[in-house]
């Protein structure tokens, strides 16, 4: 059965939402799982554009294979790359080091700088996508 774009993409985008929100109030408290739900909010982003396109959304939590196969990728290829970063705080990111080592994540500021630009993308993609 194919996704239905008219069901999934708001389920998607307010996903998305609720993810950068919960990544604020993280990174506010000092806890560096804020950083997992920035990667999160893009991925439900980028879920929500491929299903508008006709695409299913995938098990992939990496943006470039997201984006990848889209049938019309300009101009959300760009914009979902232009936050790639993020990528790394979606898996490995986690876990310990073999050392014990755990990456502490962005700081509180830069999260909320991330926090910022997945808003303006999240309120783009619905003017765009829920049209």
């Amino acid at each position: 059965m194919k996704p239905d774009p008219k069901k999934m993409v708001p389920g998607y985008l307010t996903a998305a939402e609720e993810a950068a929100r919960g990544a604020q109030l993280l990174a506010e408290q000092g806890n560096r799982y804020g950083a997992y739900l920035l990667s999160q909010s893009l991925e439900q982003i980028a879920k929500a554009v491929r299903v508008h396109q006709g695409e299913y959304p995938t098990l992939s939590h990496s943006i470039e294979q997201l984006v990848s196969g889209l049938p019309n990728p300009e101009p959300w290829s760009t914009r979902l790359l232009g936050l790639r970063e993020l990528n790394k705080y979606a898996t490995s990111f986690r876990y310990p080091t073999t050392g014990g080592r755990l990456d502490p994540g962005p700081s509180a500021d830069k999260v909320t700088e991330y926090v910022q630009k997945l808003t303006a993308l999240i309120e783009l993609a619905r003017k765009e996508l829920l049209v």
